[in-house]
């Protein structure tokens, strides 16, 4: 498969910031579009693009469709594996409710399947609460 330019991380010498250099004409015309953070080089078929997890995504997209030379390979890998590292998953929650008892301002009586039901609501929201104050 043709190569469409390179990409190499590079300290840029305005910013003074580690940032992405792609070259290349097809390249630059695509990142111009897709990566409004995006600048242009000294050349005209050069464009310098800030280092954030954001341009990484938006550089990977771009190489999955149109393959660049990778002039600085170990920077790329780390800066994937920081991009796409998976959050550790949380263990589920059991919770062992044994049949729900409404609340003391409830004067009736409930059914079987009302108190399932009822087990049921507590035992979703209290999910919910775990994953919202864990996450």
């Amino acid at each position: 498969m043709e190569n469409f330019g390179t990409l190499e991380y590079v300290l840029d010498k305005y910013s003074k910031t580690w940032s992405w250099k792609i070259t290349g004409q097809r390249a630059v015309s695509m990142i111009s579009r897709l990566v409004p953070e995006a600048w242009y080089g000294e050349n005209i078929n050069e464009v310098i693009i800030p280092d954030s997890m954001e341009s990484v995504k938006q550089i990977k997209l771009i190489m999955d469709r149109y393959p660049l030379e990778i002039l600085s390979k170990s920077a790329w890998q780390r800066k994937i594996v920081k991009t796409y590292t998976p959050k550790p998953a949380l263990p589920p929650v059991k919770y062992h409710l044994h049949r729900a008892k409404p609340g003391e301002q409830f004067r009736g009586k409930l059914l079987n399947f009302q108190k399932e039901g009822l087990d049921f609501l507590l035992k979703s929201s209290l999910e919910k609460l775990f994953k919202l104050y864990h996450t």
